[in-house]
């Protein structure tokens, strides 16, 4: 049986805060994180922009890229990462 769509949206929202809580992306906890799962975390934090037009999902996108790319003067690395 099919979970309707506001309740999948619902329980994506839920584990995506709990990734960034368990991470350490934002929390105050010593990051505990591989390339892939930041990748892939990109990923669903931008789609959920997409879909649900919340400003906070595109901004947990970020901060996990400049956490995870630094620049070479501390600065992060993310306007690649959103270009048209």
């Amino acid at each position: 049986m099919d979970m309707p769509v506001i309740e999948r949206r619902t329980q994506a929202v839920a584990i995506l805060d709990d990734f960034t809580t368990r991470t350490g992306v934002s929390a105050t906890v010593k990051p505990c994180r591989y390339l892939w799962t930041d990748a892939f975390g990109v990923v669903l934090f931008v789609s959920l922009y997409q879909t649900l037009g919340q400003e906070r999902w595109l901004e947990e996108a970020m901060r996990l890229v400049a956490d995870t790319l630094p620049g070479e003067d501390g600065q992060p690395v993310v306007a690649w990462a959103f270009a048209p």
